[in-house]
C-alpha cells in the first residue's frame, strides 16, 4: 500500500493521473457525487500548529503547516452581511464557503 501511495504523490505520474481522471470524467464515470475541478492556483499560507508531545506532561511543539488557497467558479463567493453584536455594536459577518481536500503529511 505504501509504494501505491508513495507512486500516485509522486509528481512525474501527475500528467497520467490528470488524464485519468479526466477520461473517467467525459464518461461519466466518476463516483456518485462527486465532481472532478481544475482549481486555479492561488497563494500558501504558512503557520505553524502546536502539537502535543505528552499528555501527562502537557509538553508541545511547534509544527509548521502550509494551507494552499484556489478557486474555482463552482465554490461560492464570500459573502458580507450587516449584523449587530449582543452588546448592541454594529458588524459584518462573513460566509466563506470553501472545499477542502485531504492533508497531505511531509
Amino acid at each position: 500500500m505504501s509504494e501505491y501511495v508513495d507512486e500516485i504523490s509522486n509528481p512525474k505520474f501527475r500528467d497520467e493521473q490528470d488524464r485519468y481522471l479526466l477520461e473517467m470524467k467525459e464518461k461519466k464515470e466518476m463516483p456518485g457525487g462527486a465532481d472532478l475541478i481544475q482549481p486555479e492556483a492561488g497563494f500558501c499560507l504558512k503557520t505553524m500548529s502546536k502539537r502535543m508531545v505528552s499528555d501527562i506532561k502537557k509538553t508541545f511543539f511547534d509544527q509548521k503547516v502550509f494551507i494552499n488557497i484556489c478557486w474555482h467558479d463552482s465554490v461560492d463567493k464570500p459573502v458580507q452581511t450587516p449584523s449587530t453584536r449582543p452588546n448592541g455594536e454594529a458588524g459584518m459577518s462573513w460566509s466563506l464557503p470553501y472545499r477542502c481536500s485531504k492533508g497531505k503529511h511531509d
